[in-house]
């Protein structure tokens, strides 16, 4: 029986019955896309069962993608929505001026009191970018302003520092005819200062106040005289004031003189570049003649003066 069975037997009878046992022994056999998502087991598919580039965004879950599944440095403008960026999205001081647009900063962009010094560039402000009234005397350097940033004629005795200087003095007892000189208290004047004085109030006509000088700090040194014609009536604490010139033009002593005669010697102070050529009372009047800047000479005009 063997040996008949072995006769029967052929290479192609052998093979076929393998492929029987192989088929009838197995699981079932599957055809093309017929394994669904039940038919895996959960949590079982791993990076090597995928083939490289087969997942796309659409097998993607939204929020599914975190920062440590992105690679470092991958991130370029053209992942990033239009308007997805904001201040959260920006490390705290991390911008430079590179990062910003030309003209992109405008002033709604700059918070209130943050730029100082430091962020403007030196002598780039001009008078546009100063607010009225915005410079104050604390704004401005010492010695910064020359006569080119002056207005003309704008100066008052009040902007020039110990030129309007009130005083009180009393005065009495001067011979009709006569002359004295006397000293003023006058806080603020200084040896140099070519004082002139005038009245706060009316006083006796006829009765002559000029100064001299300035004898030393506070002392204003002045000639009185009496041409009343009669006794003086005393006078009880005028106001003085002071006004101080300095002549650059020539080194004469200044002369006061009436009607050409002088009514005091040379006045101790050489004046030079006295530029006014009349000297004006406080009610307008002309109190004095022009001034002879080759002589040092100033002739008054009497009259107003003895009226207050």
């Amino acid at each position: 029986m063997a040996r008949r069975l072995r006769r029967r037997l052929t290479f192609a009878n052998v093979c076929s019955f393998i492929a029987l046992v192989i088929a009838l022994g197995t699981g079932g056999a599957y055809a093309a896309n017929t394994i669904g998502s039940d038919d895996i087991i959960d949590e079982s598919i791993q990076s090597v069962d995928i083939k490289n580039g087969q997942v796309r965004t659409g097998d993607v879950n939204d929020g599914a993608i975190t920062s440590h599944k992105i690679a470092n440095a991958t991130v370029a403008n053209e992942d990033i929505a239009p308007g997805a960026m904001n201040s959260n999205s920006v490390l705290d001081e991390s911008l430079t001026s590179s990062d910003l647009a030309t003209d992109s900063v405008g002033a709604t962009e700059v918070a209130d009191s943050s730029i100082d010094s430091g962020e403007i560039v030196d002598n780039s402000l001009f008078a546009a970018d100063l607010a009225p009234n915005s410079v104050a005397s604390s704004e401005i350097a010492a010695d910064a302003v020359g006569a080119s940033e002056v207005a003309n004629e704008s100066l008052t005795l009040s902007d020039v520092a110990g030129a309007a200087t009130n005083g009180a003095i009393s005065l009495s007892g001067i011979p009709n005819g006569r002359c004295t000189q006397v000293t003023f208290n006058v806080g603020g004047a200084q040896v140099g200062d070519s004082p002139i004085v005038t009245t706060g109030a009316a006083i006796q006509n006829g009765i002559v106040l000029y100064p001299n000088r300035v004898a030393s700090t506070g002392q204003v040194e002045v000639n009185a005289c009496n041409f009343t014609g009669t006794d003086m009536t005393p006078i009880s604490k005028p106001g003085p004031r002071r006004a101080p010139f300095t002549n650059t033009q020539n080194s004469q002593p200044l002369r006061i003189g009436l009607g050409g005669l002088p009514l005091s010697l040379e006045s101790g102070i050489a004046p030079s570049g006295l530029t006014v050529s009349t000297i004006t009372h406080r009610d307008g009047r002309k109190v004095a003649g022009p001034v002879d800047l080759a002589r040092g000479e100033v002739g008054f005009a009497v009259d107003p003066i003895c009226e207050g």
